[in-house]
């Protein structure tokens, strides 16, 4: 049971973590309230942990299984069904290698108002990238850099995006618009740039972007998220590739 409320408390803690920051970017007025959800639900993670049985627990806790289970054999099956879901609820947990893939899946369809949905081949190419998304030190945006197909322009993406969700890509263009911020030690950028033929770009970027700021020429790596749109401010909407961003550099 405490296994279970550990588990509870620290998936509502990213699911309402990850609500608050897309609150902060959409403006919806509920910051405040998610982050205090967020606070009440590591509070949970930690009583659960806390009370969670240790390995000696285990240990007595499978000596008198053994023994109940000579008298019935139906609790002894309970107890082992039990176990393993015990142990798939711990499998589950977000790692190193998938936690920025779970970010990012939880945050785009809010931020493309529900029109776009992380793609199955573009959570594998993260996940088998993993340090590259972001890429923080100079070694690992050698190797961004190192493994981007060049080739894949902007028109690929508008025809058929599908065949590219795999693919480390670069593109330039203008910034119109950055936000950054910073919950729980992670920094989260979210740029809207535009090329010179106007084709929009839109990088969910998990690092600071430095001294890139609006009106500045870019450069960025990144994988393609596929197409998506968002209202203007003035009315009509703007059609965009969306990407989850490995490094930008200003130009």
């Amino acid at each position: 049971m405490w296994d279970a409320l550990a588990f509870i408390g620290l998936m509502a803690f990213l699911i309402f973590m990850v609500l608050a920051i897309i609150s902060i970017f959409k403006k919806w007025g509920k910051t405040k309230r998610f982050f205090l959800f967020a606070g009440v639900a590591i509070v949970l993670f930690i009583v659960g942990a806390i009370n969670a049985p240790t390995t000696t627990d285990t240990a007595q806790s499978n000596v008198k299984t053994e023994d109940v289970e000579k008298n019935t054999s139906v609790k002894g099956e309970d107890t082992q069904t039990n176990d393993e879901k015990g142990n798939e609820t711990q499998e589950e947990l977000p790692t190193e290698q998938t936690k920025y893939t779970y970010m990012a899946e939880e945050m785009i369809p809010s931020l493309t108002d529900e029109t776009l949905e992380l793609n199955e081949k573009t959570k594998s190419f993260m996940t088998e990238h993993y340090k590259l998304f972001p890429a923080k030190t100079a070694a690992d945006i050698a190797q961004a850099k190192k493994i981007t197909d060049s080739s894949v322009s902007s028109k690929h993406l508008n025809k058929n995006a599908d065949p590219y969700l795999n693919k480390m890509t670069v593109f330039t263009g203008t910034v119109v618009s950055i936000e950054e911020t910073k919950s729980n030690d992670e920094t989260i950028t979210l740029i809207h740039a535009v090329d010179n033929e106007m084709q929009s770009y839109q990088v969910l970027l998990f690092k600071p972007a430095g001294d890139v700021f609006e009106d500045d020429r870019i450069r960025f790596w990144g994988v393609p998220a596929g197409p998506s749109s968002f209202k203007n401010v003035s009315g009509g909407t703007t059609n965009v590739q969306f990407f989850v961003g490995s490094h930008v550099e200003k130009i």
